[in-house]
């Protein structure tokens, strides 16, 4: 299968899993643009098949930029312009983000960083569905932090209840794979 196909196919997951995504390609039409995120990720896991396909288009402010109206406030983007990606198979766990320009056609990658699931060192769940967050506010899904043996270490999901039912249930799938994943 050639990488175009399964890029597709790897935006078609990232649909199921993430509301944010599902919103961007469908309403925004955003799928062009991030082609070019999918076709690096496909090249890093191969055949390999995801098992959560996660992530975030949001509006963010670049603060090198930053507008205020009248009143003083934030003029926020009109538009996602941010793309942040956490993407877990059965060997690796790879995150990618980056900008979504106004008035571009494609996308500026920040930064791709690819962790073996084998060295991940600590699991620690924050949340469990139904927990509360905040007072008034209760998670619909699991929040977990992993240490890797390097020091290093990774929050997922990188975004508060963005996760689709299908997300959410893969994200639980995972929880024990990886506590057998962790380094002796």
């Amino acid at each position: 299968m050639e990488i175009t196909e399964r890029s597709t196919r790897l935006a078609d997951q990232f649909k199921a899993h993430s509301v944010s995504w599902a919103e961007g390609i469908d309403v925004f039409g955003f799928g062009p643009r991030l082609a070019a995120v999918m076709d690096e990720l496909t090249a890093i896991i191969g055949d390999e098949v995801p098992v959560l396909a996660s992530g975030l288009l949001a509006r963010n402010v670049d603060h090198d930029k930053l507008e205020l109206d009248e009143s003083g406030k934030i003029v926020w983007p009109d538009l996602p312009n941010l793309y942040d990606v956490i993407l877990v198979t059965d060997r690796f766990i790879i995150i990618t983000w980056g900008h979504l320009p106004a008035g571009a056609t494609d996308h500026e990658r920040e930064t791709t960083s690819v962790w073996a699931r084998k060295n991940i060192s600590q699991v620690t769940v924050n949340l469990a569905p139904g927990q509360e967050r905040r007072p008034g506010d209760v998670a619909t899904h699991h929040e977990l932090v992993l240490n890797f043996v390097d020091g290093s270490e990774l929050q997922i999901p990188n975004a508060e209840e963005d996760l689709t039912p299908v997300g959410i249930t893969a994200l639980s799938g995972l929880i024990p794979e990886f506590y057998g994943d962790m380094s002796a």
